[in-house]
Parts: C-alpha cells; sequence; structure tokens
C-alpha cells in the first residue's frame, strides 16, 4: 500500500487554532455559563461539565493536530455531549444548528486528509 504523506491545509490549521482557543476561552468562562443555566440539578455541575469538555477539546484538538483518527472521533462525539447537555437546558433549535454545524465542519475539513491514508 502507497501511501502519500499527510499535509495540514491552511483550512485545517486554522480551524484548528480557531477551535482551540475556543477551548481555552470555554474552560476560563465556564462559570459564566452556570449563571445562565436555570435547570437547579443542571446548574450544580455547568461549571464543572464546560471545564471538562473545554479540556477534552484541546486534548482532541491536539490529537487532530497531529494526524490520530481519535481525535476526530473523540472531537465530534465531544460536541454532540455538548450540544445534549445544551438541549437538555433549554430546547433551542439554534443550539442544535451549532452542534450540527461544527460536527460537519469538522468531518468535512478532516476526512480529506485522512483519505491519503488509504488510497492506493
Amino acid at each position: 500500500m502507497k501511501t502519500q504523506e499527510r499535509k495540514r491545509g491552511i483550512g485545517l490549521t486554522m480551524y484548528l487554532i480557531l477551535v482551540m482557543i475556543g477551548n481555552i476561552l470555554l474552560i476560563f468562562s465556564s462559570k459564566i455559563f452556570e449563571k445562565q443555566i436555570s435547570n437547579g440539578a443542571l446548574k450544580n455541575i455547568a461549571a464543572i461539565f464546560y471545564i471538562v469538555i473545554g479540556v477534552l477539546g484541546i486534548i482532541f484538538v491536539i490529537a487532530i493536530w497531529n494526524f490520530k483518527t481519535w481525535g476526530v472521533c473523540g472531537f465530534v462525539i465531544s460536541i454532540g455531549i455538548a450540544t445534549l447537555f445544551e438541549l437538555l437546558n433549554n430546547f433551542s433549535i439554534n443550539v442544535l444548528t451549532k452542534g450540527m454545524i461544527s460536527m460537519i465542519i469538522t468531518l468535512i475539513i478532516t476526512i480529506p486528509v485522512w483519505a491519503l491514508e488509504y488510497e492506493e
């Protein structure tokens, strides 16, 4: 099996940098989210949840940067879990749309890079 060397394009690089910045901001602003959540049960764990999602997001972005397939899978799953958590708090089509769009963008940008691994 002949494989080409994978190159990270400018689009993927810029996207990963922006996602990394977003995850860092998520970690530091998790207390703000706790104030916005009205549901009592979710309010107690909101700050911890967003900190964990932010840290996992950073780990997954670093894995994607290093061309690890598990990074993409973990990142998409963490976006799905965060979207589900936000939907449990208050159902909004905007929340659902944001989650789906970020999953789709991640997959569209990363699939061509990983497709080189399977070309003959």
